[in-house]
């Protein structure tokens, strides 16, 4: 079985940030076959993503001492780590994974995105009795495998899948391990069914919060950075139903009071009605879930967390342990951590946002399902949110 490439790197140029994880971050030259081996016996070896063009797994090594459970983004911490590359066909990716064990008690951790899921990714950490793994961009790319496809592919993609998760967490098998979470990026949520069914067994977990605390804060981010302009609406949509792996069609009703431009703004109120609506599909579907609120894990902490872990049926006596996350920055040193986490978040809408966002979602829906206010804003919100993990 001599079917694995070795590949030299010799550049980076990762595409816009929040694209997933592909081959085409690397430019790269082939030192030819190595013994496929190498996955399963190198620790520094790790998945990056899945090659659909070519249907190969593509794998990246790491630097020694590099532990990605301990990292806020492992797709970032992998792309900047990275020293060499390795490739190995769809079969040959199944095949090796038959001989790790299985992920038996999986946490599939989904969310809106600004909503505290990287704080829970470290809280599970700090357990001792959890491992975490947050937004390795596999997991998300399923979304993408399934988009636009006529054929039913659900039997080979829970094949990649259960291999994914066997490989994803190979270095994170200690006997005191009760569980091992995998958090996914936003549109992830899209394949919450395909995952259910891959693992039966598995504890959801959905995190969301309210539209105009979660515009706030992606707007505090990408102020200070480039944001891609685009022609038009359609020309958005085009590219981020690739992007999102999703069909972007139910949004057109929205065009006119989007008009032309695009801004931040516009995408996040989008991305986040999407989210919310594929959330409500999953539940619609019957897949179970524990759906959770940014403001009740920040403000009740110890009460959230111990929910959590009963639910995820973890050990209840390390939760005050586990707790020791939310003494630091969740997402410190990516440039979505806070440069003075004492500042709180200063950023806010002015009334013309808020008015063009409250117009959109008083449209949908979706907010028939409940207050209109808990969906809009957070009646908790506090005018210094100090600890503003993602």
């Amino acid at each position: 079985m001599m079917d694995a490439r070795q590949l030299t790197i010799e550049s980076k140029h990762r595409q816009y940030h929040r694209f997933l994880a592909s081959l085409k971050d690397f430019s790269y030259r082939e030192d030819g076959e190595v013994n496929p081996r190498k996955l399963l016996d190198n620790p520094q070896m790790s998945l990056y993503c899945l090659d659909e063009s070519n249907r190969q797994a593509v794998f990246v090594e790491i630097s020694v001492g590099i532990d990605l459970a301990k990292v806020p983004f492992v797709c970032r911490t992998q792309y900047e780590q990275a020293r060499r590359l390795m490739t190995v066909p769809y079969v040959t990716f199944n095949q090796l994974a038959d001989r790790l064990p299985p992920v038996e008690q999986p946490i599939f951790i989904y969310t809106t995105g600004r909503s505290g899921s990287t704080l829970l990714h470290h809280v599970l950490n700090e357990s001792g009795v959890a491992v975490s793994l947050s937004e390795p961009d596999t997991p998300t790319q399923f979304a993408n495998l399934r988009h636009g496809r006529d054929d039913d592919r659900d039997g080979e993609l829970s094949n990649l899948a259960r291999s994914s998760l066997r490989f994803l967490f190979k270095n994170y098998r200690d006997r005191d391990i009760r569980a091992h979470a995998l958090k996914f990026r936003s549109h992830g949520t899209q394949v919450m069914d395909l995952f259910q069914a891959v693992f039966p067994h598995a504890k959801n977990i959905f995190l969301y919060r309210q539209v105009l605390d979660f515009l706030t804060s992606n707007l505090r981010i990408y102020q200070n950075r480039e944001y891609p302009v685009y022609s038009s609406f359609q020309a958005w949509r085009n590219q981020f139903e690739h992007f999102w792996g999703a069909d972007l069609s139910q949004i057109e009703a929205y065009e006119e009071e989007i008009g032309e431009t695009m801004t931040i703004l516009k995408e996040a109120t989008l991305e986040w009605i999407l989210t919310m609506e594929w959330y409500r599909a999953q539940c619609d579907r019957g897949i179970p879930a524990l759906t959770l609120r940014y403001t009740d894990l920040i403000h009740s902490k110890e009460e959230t967390a111990n929910n959590i872990f009963k639910y995820c049926n973890l050990p209840l006596d390390t939760v005050r342990q586990a707790l020791q996350a939310y003494s630091r920055d969740s997402q410190s040193g990516t440039p979505l951590g806070r440069k003075n986490t004492g500042l709180g978040d200063r950023y806010r809408l002015n009334e013309t946002q808020r008015e063009w966002v409250a117009k959109i979602l008083m449209r949908h829906p979706f907010l028939e399902l409940g207050d209109r206010v808990s969906f809009f804003h957070e009646k908790t919100t506090r005018e210094s949110d100090r600890a503003e993990p993602k």
